[in-house]
């Protein structure tokens, strides 16, 4: 049974391997037949391990064989397995060092007066007004948001916008600007979260990936904080229905 598990979970990345044990092993399944005492018996199956036909199975401290075929074999595959778990241990210490900030000066000071994240339409000026004036800036920013990271699309967006932009500013945005809030596509910040996006080499999305991800955070911000159950309260409030 236990070798039938095991083949099981193997087939899953060597399929060549069969998915009887007894294949693997190399059973006898030849028909013997035995004189006993009591008449003749058949045996189907694996050989005999026993002389007493009645007592198949291996007494306590009776030498069994090893198969020696089948533990090559097993050994075999634990050391393809080992390999490849360390073949992907190193490729993912290549990840997350790539996603390490490079030449990133920790000693570079946001401007005076700016605070980060931004939590309103004039603190959003400022920023922006910082991010067209000083290039380094704009690196040290691009440096700070990729090393938040983010295991995948909505995490690395979460992570690096929420770092930006507070929710309660980020209730103001839209990508396009409509029904008058802030365009956010038009804003120096879209750029530096672009970059700071696709600098993730687990995610590695394209502008077009970026836009809708962004879109779709900003368009949560109600929601987020307490929102949703606050619009929920008041539905129930006006109309006397639970939602």
């Amino acid at each position: 049974m236990a070798l039938a598990q095991l083949l099981y979970i193997l087939r899953k990345t060597t399929p060549d391997l069969p998915k009887d044990p007894r294949t693997l092993l190399g059973t006898n399944v030849k028909v013997v037949s035995k004189d006993t005492p009591a008449g003749q018996y058949y045996h189907l199956g694996p050989s005999f391990r026993d002389e007493n036909p009645t007592s198949p199975r291996s007494r306590p401290g009776e030498h069994v064989p090893n198969v020696t075929a089948t533990e090559k074999l097993m050994l075999q595959l634990l050391t393809d397995i080992r390999l490849s778990v360390r073949e992907l241990q190193v490729q993912m210490s290549k990840v997350l060092g790539s996603q390490q900030p490079d030449n990133l000066d920790i000693d570079y000071a946001v401007p005076d007066g700016l605070t980060i994240p931004v939590s309103n339409k004039q603190e959003l000026d400022q920023l922006e007004e910082a991010l067209g004036e000083k290039p380094e800036f704009q690196k040290y920013l691009i440096n700070s948001l990729a090393s938040r990271g983010g295991h995948n699309i909505p995490d690395c967006v979460k992570r690096m916008l929420s770092g930006l932009i507070t929710n309660s500013l980020m209730k103001e945005m839209n990508w396009t600007g409509q029904g008058g809030k802030i365009e956010f596509q038009k804003l120096k910040i879209k750029m530096i979260l672009q970059r700071a996006i696709q600098r993730n080499t687990v995610t590695q999305l394209t502008d077009y990936e970026v836009q809708g991800a962004v879109s779709r955070f900003l368009k949560g911000a109600v929601d987020r904080e307490g929102g949703r159950r606050k619009r929920q309260r008041l539905h129930e409030q006006t109309t006397g229905e639970i939602i």
